[in-house]
């Protein structure tokens, strides 16, 4: 697994991406995205950085490649809250997973997630996956 938190090595079809955009807020915020395209579709972990409760919504989850082209996920499993935080994986069609390297945006739509105070996620919360060239240490995942 390629965790760049860690700073890890690829030993699985498996990877992470951290956010780094400042500005956190009193409501969920998706912290980090963690990808697993071993089986049949795509796996996307899609962590907000504070308990979440309800059911997410699938429909609301979306992974874009740069020429546009959308897949929304097809089911989202709420996980219990590690440190804090809470994972919420999602499935997405087979044909994401074998377009796993060209993913440049992943997102959450806004208020699809909510704390226990009721407090939902801002609009738009994205995660950009800058692949741009051969240096690019995840596009070596993909080559």
């Amino acid at each position: 697994m390629r965790d760049a938190r860690a700073g890890g090595v690829d030993v699985t079809n498996s990877f992470s991406f951290t956010r780094t955009t400042p500005g956190w807020t009193s409501a969920p915020d998706l912290k980090f995205l963690t990808f697993d395209s071993t089986a049949p579709a795509l796996t996307a972990t899609f962590t907000f950085d504070e308990p979440v409760v309800g059911a997410p919504r699938p429909s609301s989850f979306h992974l874009y490649r740069r020429d546009g082209r959308e897949w929304d996920a097809q089911s989202c499993t709420l996980t219990s809250s590690q440190d804090g935080e809470t994972p919420v994986s999602c499935t997405f069609p087979s044909n994401a997973a074998n377009a796993l390297c060209t993913v440049f945006i992943a997102t959450v739509d806004g208020r699809t997630v909510q704390d226990a105070n009721g407090r939902t996620n801002p609009e738009g919360t994205a995660y950009g996956l800058y692949r741009t060239s051969a240096a690019d240490p995840y596009q070596t995942q993909c080559s």
